[in-house]
């Protein structure tokens, strides 16, 4: 019984430990794809606005190849990490602001590239001059820092977590080996024991024939004398 408790109880810790950081590594992986993309997010949007400001310096449609490109990376990134804040309610609302300061800022560039198409340069300076789209652009900045920073930390929450529980699986691998000698050793010791019981008991048996066969070989020889 003690043997099947033990093996039980390794069995445990062992599924445990595996859940546990499987659990842990999977959360790690989504929290580094998370950072990255909220890092590409910003870069993109550097491009973007460098795309931007060169076409409506130079009239240059080569200027808004870099400009569409980083734009339609930016909504290709968006959904994916609106299901990953939804599941980490605490910078959800950093997300959302970070998402409306995105749409704000595009829509600006939009609008000024769209106007100078139009040929009213008045009208696409003007709006730059407003500073809406700048000041979009260093709530995006302060926003990617934040939550950079949120999942930095908590990639670090989650080696900490794999370390914890590769340690506990280790202690209780160790508490489990060290009763699986105790369990031996008594095993051994109750088994030595039973063995010189035996050998007492055959002993006595022994002791108790040879009386019989003494006392057999007396009485006969009584009867013959």
């Amino acid at each position: 019984p003690l043997a099947l408790l033990v093996a039980l109880a390794l069995l445990l810790i062992s599924e445990t430990s595996y859940h546990r950081s499987l659990a842990a590594i999977q959360e790690t992986n989504a929290a580094v794809d998370a950072r990255i993309h909220v890092g590409r997010v910003l870069r993109y949007m550097v491009d973007a606005e460098t795309g931007q400001r060169g076409y409506l310096l130079t009239g240059k449609e080569i200027y808004l190849t870099p400009y569409r490109n980083a734009v339609t990376q930016i909504k290709e990134l968006l959904p994916s990490l609106s299901r990953y804040y939804a599941a980490h309610p605490a910078q959800l609302t950093d997300f959302e602001t970070l998402a409306r300061a995105i749409e704000k800022k595009l829509s600006e560039m939009s609008e000024t590239i769209q106007l100078h198409r139009e040929g009213r340069e008045d009208a696409w300076r003007s709006l730059l001059q407003l500073d809406v789209g700048l000041e979009m652009q260093q709530t995006i900045r302060v926003v990617v820092d934040r939550l950079i920073g949120v999942e930095m930390q908590r990639l670090t929450d989650h080696q900490t977590q794999v370390k914890q529980t590769l340690l506990i699986s280790r202690l209780g691998v160790a508490a489990m080996t060290v009763l699986s000698v105790l369990a031996f050793y008594f095993y051994l010791k109750q088994t030595r024991e039973l063995g010189l019981e035996r050998e007492r008991r055959r002993a006595a048996l022994q002791a108790e024939r040879d009386l019989l066969e003494s006392q057999v070989n007396q009485r006969t020889h009584e009867l013959t004398v």
